[in-house]
């Protein structure tokens, strides 16, 4: 983390409890000035609607990943994948990462910019057969 951070950076973590109890990370959030690190825990079961990365890159990586793995497997029949075959994940990542998917996920999940209407009450129908009034 930069020790001179002139503006704010959000620090999103996804709500796994390996992240929310990680005091390493809030000690040095506060270490590097906490005015301008904000932290935001996102609620754990959600990730699949409101974590950008899970929204917009993972699975586009994933598809891309699969249709490299099976061009491999095509021209190397009865071969299994190694570790020496790492460039086939490479292949995929280079054409998934970039900013605008980035921003995208931003974007679909309502985080930047903030948009509070991102979700309409469909998302939330399920938990209506838990309320009790």
């Amino acid at each position: 983390m930069p020790s001179a951070c002139q503006s704010k950076t959000l620090l999103l973590l996804d709500g796994h409890s390996s992240h929310v109890k990680n005091f390493d990370v809030i000690t040095k959030a506060h270490e590097n000035n906490i005015n301008n690190i904000i932290i935001l825990s996102l609620p754990s079961q959600c990730t699949h609607r409101i974590q950008s990365l899970d929204v917009a890159f993972f699975n586009s990586l994933k598809a891309h990943y699969n249709a490299v793995v099976q061009t491999w497997l095509r021209h190397h029949p009865r071969r299994p994948i190694t570790e020496s075959e790492f460039e086939l994940f490479n292949s995929a990542h280079t054409q998934v990462a970039s900013v605008d998917m980035t921003l995208n996920g931003l974007r679909k999940t309502g985080i930047y910019p903030f948009n509070r209407d991102a979700f309409t009450d469909k998302y939330f129908l399920a938990s209506t057969a838990t309320d009790r009034r």
